[in-house]
């Protein structure tokens, strides 16, 4: 029987086409693609499908860093010199010896009390001896240059380069038995699929092993025996040849929980199609969870007898490197938190109608989300426009850190965000705005703790919040 989302009839379908095929054999000379194929196929579609209820501008908005960690720039004769310079530096350089290395995108740092982490690796980088030298290497659209031990990825394009021109002159062997077969059946329910045909496979899987011997080189030269991840599954494949090089050379791989990784997020749960050798090379052979709930999914499939993929709680860094140091702040006032989103309109009208049915004596912390900072302009213009200045928390426009801005809630609103799974490790009660949030924490909901507001009028989840305060004072 093939296990379906039962919310998303697209995915559905797909995930009955995928079982009909021998999608577990796909291989470019030594690597499986299947996982390659499945995310791409999974972001598109769910980016295709939030196109159809939200401004496509604010959606492409929200992509545009994880798009640009792909992109080519093309290289001047002064990027040329300065990337060949920075090549022999490297290649010359001894660096640091540590346990691990960690890879992420950009846009995981946090200020606490006036200082930056990356909110996943610092609490582990600053925990043990074991990693007090080791190096993170950032993806995305820039460095920023805040982090000690910090590379991007983007300062290797010369090195890249030279491996790709390297990689191509070899021999390429194609296993992709039904492949074609398989992409037709899937354009029966999305067109996003031709985007992929063989040629393109075969031009990720240049990528991918491109940034596969970078890692192999770093991981020699720092003698690492673990590395780390972010988004192992986003388009710029980095992490894709970080996963393959930890394969080759034996040590583990770690994808830490980042957001939620519920029942629809294809990056996560159902694979139910593996190899012989139980692992595809390109995933993390560990994920690190922050809760039961989210283990359970991927055990869901993990625990086949034949898996090497295994998922563990890990816990959540940021929140246990600062909840101790935040003990229990006084709460005089009613502070509720709504983390915003960053797809579609910033505040809808229901909210607000939803903040005004609190009344003044609720304060609301607006939070911004990290990838939207930009959007703080528009913040201030809808909160003056509905006369909402009485209704809304200093710390709407400060820089704490989430478990800061939770300490000071009553009560977590959100659409969807991860940060659902924050505020209940934390004790705060979570109001779930969105059906696609309602479906992807439907455990934590079912736990008692996050409650369902998708359908509650605006006077209606105003009474919820007051219930809940009184309830978890």
């Amino acid at each position: 029987m093939v296990e379906t989302t039962g919310v998303n009839p697209r995915l559905d379908q797909i995930l009955k086409i995928e079982a009909k095929y021998p999608v577990e054999t796909w291989k470019i000379n030594d690597v499986h693609i299947w996982p390659v194929l499945r995310t791409r196929i999974y972001i598109e579609l769910a980016v295709e499908d939030l196109n159809a209820r939200f401004d496509k501008n604010t959606i492409e908005e929200g992509r545009k860093e994880a798009q640009e960690s792909g992109q080519k720039r093309r290289p001047t004769r002064l990027h040329l010199l300065l990337d060949y310079l920075h090549y022999l530096w490297f290649l010359i350089k001894p660096l640091k010896k540590s346990k691990g290395i960690f890879v992420t995108p950009g846009s995981y740092n946090d200020v606490f009390q006036g200082k930056y982490y990356h909110k996943f690796f610092d609490p582990i980088r600053l925990k043990s001896k074991d990693y007090t030298n080791s190096y993170i290497i950032e993806i995305g659209k820039s460095p920023s240059h805040q982090l000690r031990n910090t590379f991007h990825i983007t300062d290797f394009d010369f090195l890249h380069r030279i491996h790709e021109r390297q990689i191509r002159k070899k021999l390429l062997v194609t296993q992709l038995e039904k492949y074609d077969e398989f992409c037709a059946e899937v354009s029966t329910v999305t067109s996003l699929v031709n985007r992929f045909p063989k040629r393109a496979m075969i031009e990720a899987y240049y990528t991918i092993k491109k940034y596969e011997a970078f890692f192999d080189l770093f991981i020699r030269k720092t003698k690492a025996k673990e590395a780390f991840s972010l988004c192992y599954y986003l388009d710029s494949y980095v992490v894709f040849g970080m996963n393959l090089a930890a394969h080759k050379l034996d040590i583990s791989s770690t994808d830490i929980q980042h957001g939620g990784q519920g029942p629809i997020h294809l990056a996560y749960c159902k694979y139910k199609r593996l190899p012989d050798s139980g692992r595809y090379e390109v995933m993390p052979k560990y994920f690190w969870c922050w809760d039961a709930y989210s283990v359970a999914e991927i055990e869901k499939w993990s625990t086949d007898p034949k898996s090497k993929h295994k998922a563990f709680v890990g816990g959540h860094p940021w929140l246990q490197f600062i909840k101790e140091q935040l003990n229990n702040q006084a709460k005089n006032e009613l502070a509720v938190l709504h983390t915003l989103q960053p797809l579609g309109e910033l505040i809808p009208e229901s909210m607000i109608q939803t903040i005004l049915a609190t009344g003044k004596d609720v304060k609301w912390i607006l939070r911004l989300h990290p990838r939207t900072k930009s959007r703080k302009g528009e913040l201030e213009e809808v909160i003056h426009q509905n006369h909402l200045e009485e209704y809304i928390h200093p710390a709407t426009f400060s820089t704490i850190s989430l478990p800061e801005s939770l300490a000071l809630s009553r009560v977590h609103l959100s659409r969807w965000s991860g940060s659902i799974i924050e505020a209940s490790i934390m004790g705060i009660p979570n109001i779930i705005l969105d059906p696609i949030g309602v479906t992807s924490f439907i455990q934590w909901i079912e736990g008692g703790h996050s409650y369902d507001a998708s359908e509650l009028t605006p006077q209606q989840t105003a009474d919820l919040i007051h219930q809940l305060i009184a309830k978890y004072n």
